[in-house]
């Protein structure tokens, strides 16, 4: 890890206590100590990297969207934990090939394949959009899935301690993305994003998934 990723990672975890009344980490023994991976997870706001950094014993190379460097604040410090931006609503080539070149020096990236946290009526979900799957065919790297579910009401109140959110982070077991390929095809595209969705929403909670009952 590099000093400053190093410094939120410790940092992290010692406010996760005072900033979440529980966290239960579950299948961190899927998490490879080496070698590439790619974290794909579910995205419901704006602190789910934080458990991630916190939680997972080594740099992950975010991805996120070009537009957030532009908040000074924001964008020096992600140009200090490293994370790259991405074009969202066009094939961003540059932003693939950096992701790549991360993968193949043997380093995690990690990756919200949804691009967007926008709310949507109940029961309905953001698809995948293909760059993940472009990521995972160059590289040839595994990826993990990731559930976060409880996050979205951190901050939402004046004092935060005073209602301090459960948070459950999941990961599942690895896997390839040829083990959810199909035929060549736009519509067979669409179902492997489909797909790989799917394998991180199973990992949420009964009442977090889309379409489960609070």
């Amino acid at each position: 890890m590099t000093f400053p990723y190093r410094f939120c990672h410790l940092g992290l975890r010692f406010l996760a206590p005072l900033l979440m009344r529980e966290r239960e980490v579950r299948g961190l023994e899927n998490v490879p100590l080496c070698g590439p991976v790619i974290f794909v997870a579910n995205h419901t706001c704006y602190w789910d990297p934080i458990v991630l950094l916190a939680f997972v014993p080594r740099q992950i190379f975010f991805m996120s969207k070009a537009e957030m460097f532009r908040y000074p604040f924001v964008g020096w410090l992600f140009r200090r934990l490293e994370v790259f931006g991405v074009e969202r609503g066009s094939p961003d080539l540059h932003s693939i090939r950096h992701a790549v070149e991360i993968l193949n020096r043997g380093d995690p990236v990690g990756v919200y394949p949804q691009g967007t946290r926008a709310p949507l009526p109940e029961g309905q979900t953001h698809p995948a959009k293909g760059g993940v799957l472009a990521i995972a065919k160059r590289s040839g790297a595994p990826l993990i899935p990731v559930a976060v579910s409880g996050l979205e009401t951190l901050f939402l109140r004046r004092f935060p301690w005073l209602g301090r959110p459960a948070v459950r982070v999941t990961f599942g077991p690895p896997f390839r993305i040829e083990d959810l390929q199909a035929p060549a095809g736009r519509e067979n595209r669409e179902a492997v994003l489909e797909a790989l969705m799917e394998r991180i929403t199973k990992l949420l909670p009964e009442q977090s998934r889309p379409g489960g009952q609070e």
